[in-house]
């Protein structure tokens, strides 16, 4: 039969204030997570605590150009996924636009070599184009590549 646990009281003054406080004595091998107790939880699900960004990615991009439309197409060509966990979302700026791509769940993400970002964005001839990066909490972006229309 097991001991049953012994309960101690704990007196304190804080700042003129008395403080009563129960601690449990014994074995902990049943113990649980207290409420409200996010120590031990993982961050992403804590709101209490920032999300910290991945690092950039560092992917290789491939610019088709159709000269005759002005059209291009931008692909992952290489490098690292692009996941929901390393990505909010990417962009086609400059002088032409596309976008925002929203990585997250509902995303065909992961995006890996040969996955097309995006299609027939106008490009006329000596414009150009930058492909950026926003990191997953928002707080970081970064040029991964960029085109000049010929």
């Amino acid at each position: 039969m097991p001991t049953p646990s012994r309960r101690s009281f704990i007196t304190a003054t804080v700042s003129g204030l008395s403080v009563l406080a129960a601690g449990c004595l014994g074995d902990n091998s049943t113990a649980t997570e207290a409420p409200g107790d996010n120590s031990t939880r993982d961050p992403s699900t804590n709101p209490t605590e920032p999300t910290k960004p991945a690092p950039t990615p560092q992917v290789e991009l491939q610019f088709d150009h159709f000269e005759t439309t002005h059209l291009v197409d931008i692909s992952h060509a290489g490098g690292d996924e692009i996941t929901a966990e390393n990505t909010g979302e990417i962009e086609v700026t400059g002088d032409a636009s596309a976008g925002p791509l929203v990585v997250d769940e509902s995303s065909d993400a992961p995006y890996t070599a040969g996955a097309e970002f995006f299609s027939d964005v106008k490009v006329l001839s000596g414009n150009i184009i930058e492909v950026e990066w926003t990191s997953n909490n928002g707080q970081q972006t970064k040029v991964l590549g960029s085109f000049k229309a010929p």
